[in-house]
């Protein structure tokens, strides 16, 4: 099962080197995770102001490296 366990997703915007938040995969992704009980941590260089109020849920990490930390699986969904 999946509840409990820790997901790290690097890359939360539409696209890379923009904070553009509008139809990104990376918000579906964070809440199929959400509503199946696992703990999301995220991380994105440009993007982490605007995702933060549509990703309540989720752990906004100051890198890549503290959102990998003790993660179960790594969700890349980005270019960078």
């Amino acid at each position: 099962a999946a509840r409990g366990k820790r997901a790290a997703l690097l890359g939360l915007t539409f696209k890379p080197n923009t904070d553009d938040m509008r139809d990104s995969p990376a918000l579906a992704i964070a809440q199929t995770l959400l509503d199946a009980g696992v703990l999301v941590a995220a991380y994105d260089p440009e993007g982490m102001e605007q995702a933060r109020p549509l990703l309540a849920q989720v752990t906004m990490c100051g890198d890549a490296y503290e959102a990998i930390e003790g993660a179960d699986v790594v969700v890349i969904v980005t270019e960078w």
